[in-house]
């Protein structure tokens, strides 16, 4: 009888933690929706959001706008330079939607557009990121760990100068990029 209920509390602990990980996943994961010529997202995004990107993109000629709406920022990085990536390759500008206060690495993805504005209230928070050996702002500029984000804003932004900016201002908690910095580092094309 014993050997039952240890079963069966096993049972109830499995399926609950089931439930709870099927619900944080789908409660934080990437939500896109397609109107007209502009495709949104907000939430989390991930490796497999990138997957569900090119699906839409492929689904959806005529696409235009890549409208950023509160994306997640724990995103992963590095999924976040692969949308940059597929963006860019399919030609879309990119908007942070009215109100939204886009953060860290997100910022990333927003600078792939080949046209780049900034909804009403909009603004951009720049910060650090952690490497396996503290903040990369510690590291000597050198350093193969920048080398990625580098490259990527070197592509988008044809300089690296921006990720430098990103670098010194977002020590500690990251501070809003100030309109005379989004003009002087050429960030935002369109209005």
């Amino acid at each position: 009888m014993r050997g039952l209920f240890i079963w069966l509390g096993a049972a109830v602990v499995v399926v609950g933690a089931t439930v709870g990980l099927l619900w944080w996943t789908t409660a934080t994961s990437a939500q896109f929706q397609v109107e007209g010529d502009r495709l949104s997202v907000s939430g989390q995004l991930t490796l497999a959001s990138t997957e569900r990107l090119d699906r839409l993109l492929e689904e959806h000629e005529g696409l235009a706008t890549f409208v950023l709406g509160d994306v997640a920022a724990a995103s992963d990085a590095t999924s976040l330079l692969q949308k940059g990536a597929v963006v860019r390759g399919a030609g879309l500008a990119t908007e942070v939607a009215d109100g939204v206060t886009l953060t860290g690495d997100a910022v990333y993805l927003f600078l792939a557009g080949t046209q780049r504005r900034l909804g009403d209230g909009a603004r951009l928070v720049v910060t650090d990121w952690q490497t396996r050996v503290g903040p990369a702002s510690a590291l000597p500029r050198e350093h193969p760990a920048h080398e990625e984000r580098r490259d990527y804003m070197r592509r988008m932004l044809g300089s690296e100068d921006f990720y430098w900016y990103m670098l010194e201002a977002g020590e500690g908690t990251g501070r809003p990029v100030t309109e005379a910095d989004l003009a002087g580092f050429g960030i935002l094309t369109a209005e």
